[in-house]
């Protein structure tokens, strides 16, 4: 997946059971289509950089490859939504400490501040002004 393993069924098992590699039923006239990031396509270069996601590692573009290429670190172009631009958080950004804690999201985990930042920095758990 371009920097994780994501466990997939077979061609037997999606056969067999009647389900796409995700796992999901496949109705009967319905195709299913699904496309990886455009580096594997052929439409860019792959990634050069690595981020710890916290239990995983994503490949990511380079400071460099960003602003030659003109993407962001995950090779993609600025899209103008609602008008304005879609930026990361503050942190990303140093316009505030980054989260020290993390929160376990039922499947991911979501950097959090503790209640020490929070009461610190006037913040909630998420990094949003109080």
């Amino acid at each position: 997946m371009g920097g994780w393993t994501a466990a997939v069924y077979t061609e037997e098992q999606q056969a067999r059971l009647g389900v796409d590699e995700a796992g999901k039923k496949v109705v009967e006239g319905e195709s299913v289509t699904a496309v990886g990031p455009a580096w594997t396509r052929g439409e860019i270069e792959a990634p050069a950089g690595e981020k710890d996601m916290g239990g995983w590692t994503a490949s990511v573009y380079t400071e460099e490859q960003q602003a030659r290429l003109g993407v962001d670190a995950d090779g993609h172009k600025p899209e103008m939504i609602g008008g304005m631009r879609t930026i990361g958080p503050a942190w990303t950004r140093g316009e505030i400490e980054k989260p020290a804690g993390v929160k376990d999201m039922g499947g991911w985990t979501a950097g959090v501040y503790t209640e020490e930042q929070q009461a610190r920095l006037g913040v909630d758990e998420f990094g949003h002004k109080k």
